[in-house]
C-alpha cells in the first residue's frame, strides 16, 4: 500500500514537471516571436527611408541627426491689448519747431483808394507851403493886373505843384481877373495822368496877368465843380464892392464851403483886411492860412 502511494506520488510529480515546462517552453516561444516580427518590422521600416546608393556610414549619420530646438522669437508686442490696468506711458513726441508768419489782412478792392488810407501813405501835395493829402485838388489863382510883378513865380510855383500830382489824383485850375474866370478843364475834375498834367502846364503858361479881381465868383465856382476835397485859393487881396456887402458874401461862401471842402488861402502881401478875410475862409472851412512875402 505504501508502496502504491509512493509511485503515485512521484507520478504526479512528472505530470507536474512536464506539464510547466511545456507552459514555460509555449511562452518562451510566444516572447521570441513577438520580438522577432518587432525587429523585423522595424527593419523593413528602416530599409523603406534607406537613401538609396548610400554607404551604412551616410545612412547612420542621416538616421541619426540631431534633433535641434526651435529658436526663440522675440515677439514685437507682448500684448494685443492694454488695459489702464497695465500702466503703460505713452512717448511722448516733441513738436517740431515751426515758423509762424504774421497774417496779412487783405483789404478788398473798394478800400485801396479809401481817401483816409489814402493821405496816409502819399506825398502832400503842396503849393507854397500849404499842404493837402487830399486826392480831389483844385487851385484858385488870382491873375488880376495886380499880381504882374510876382506872376511868374505863381505860374513857376503852380506847375511844379501840378506836376508831381499822383496819377490817382483828380485836379482842376481857375484863373480869375480882367473880369473873367478861367478854368480846366473845362468840366469837372480830371484825373492827374500824365497826359492831362501836361495839357494843364500848357493852359498855365498860357496865363497873363491882367484886370480886376473876382475873387468870390472864382471861389463860388471851384465849389460849384463838386467831389473837391481842397481848394488852394491864391491872391493879393480883394477889390470890395463896399465893405459890408462883401464881408456877407464870404461869409455865405465860407459856410456854403464848411459842408466838407477845406480852403487854404495864400495871400500875398495882402492889406489887414484882406488877411482877416482869408483867415476866416481858412479857419471856416477846416483850411489854413498861409501869408507869402517872397
Amino acid at each position: 500500500m505504501k508502496e502504491y502511494t509512493h509511485v503515485r506520488t512521484g507520478d504526479s510529480v512528472s505530470e507536474v514537471n512536464l506539464w510547466a515546462w511545456s507552459i514555460s517552453i509555449g511562452l518562451h516561444i510566444c516572447v521570441i516571436g513577438t520580438f522577432a516580427a518587432v525587429k523585423f518590422s522595424g527593419r523593413a521600416a528602416v530599409q523603406e527611408h534607406q537613401i538609396p546608393n548610400a554607404s551604412i556610414a551616410e545612412q547612420e549619420i542621416h538616421f541619426n541627426e540631431p534633433i535641434l530646438p526651435k529658436p526663440k522669437l522675440k515677439t514685437l508686442f507682448a500684448k494685443t491689448s492694454f488695459t489702464e490696468a497695465d500702466n503703460i506711458t505713452s512717448p511722448v513726441f516733441e513738436r517740431p519747431n515751426l515758423v509762424t508768419l504774421p497774417v496779412v489782412e487783405e483789404k478788398p478792392q473798394a478800400e485801396i483808394f479809401d481817401d483816409a488810407e489814402y493821405a496816409a501813405l502819399i506825398p502832400k501835395t503842396e503849393f507854397f507851403g500849404s499842404k493837402t493829402s487830399d486826392r480831389k485838388i483844385c487851385y484858385v489863382v488870382d491873375c488880376s493886373g495886380s499880381m504882374k510883378p510876382v506872376f511868374r513865380h505863381v505860374r513857376d510855383k503852380l506847375r511844379e505843384s501840378v506836376n508831381v500830382l499822383a496819377a490817382d489824383q483828380f485836379f482842376a485850375v481857375i484863373f480869375f481877373g480882367n473880369e473873367q474866370i478861367y478854368q480846366f478843364p473845362s468840366g469837372g475834375l480830371v484825373r492827374a495822368s500824365v497826359k492831362n498834367k501836361h495839357a494843364a502846364i500848357e493852359f498855365i503858361d498860357s496865363m497873363r496877368a491882367a484886370g480886376t479881381t473876382n475873387a468870390v465868383d472864382a471861389l463860388e465856382r471851384s465849389l460849384a465843380i463838386g467831389w473837391v476835397q481842397t481848394i488852394f485859393f491864391l491872391t493879393d487881396g480883394f477889390e470890395l464892392e463896399g465893405e459890408g456887402v462883401f464881408d456877407g458874401r464870404i461869409e455865405t461862401l465860407a459856410v456854403k464851403a464848411g459842408g466838407g471842402v477845406k480852403i487854404n488861402t495864400i495871400g500875398f502881401w495882402p492889406q489887414q483886411h484882406d488877411i482877416e478875410l482869408l483867415e476866416l475862409i481858412a479857419s471856416q472851412t477846416g483850411g489854413e492860412f498861409i501869408f507869402v512875402t517872397d
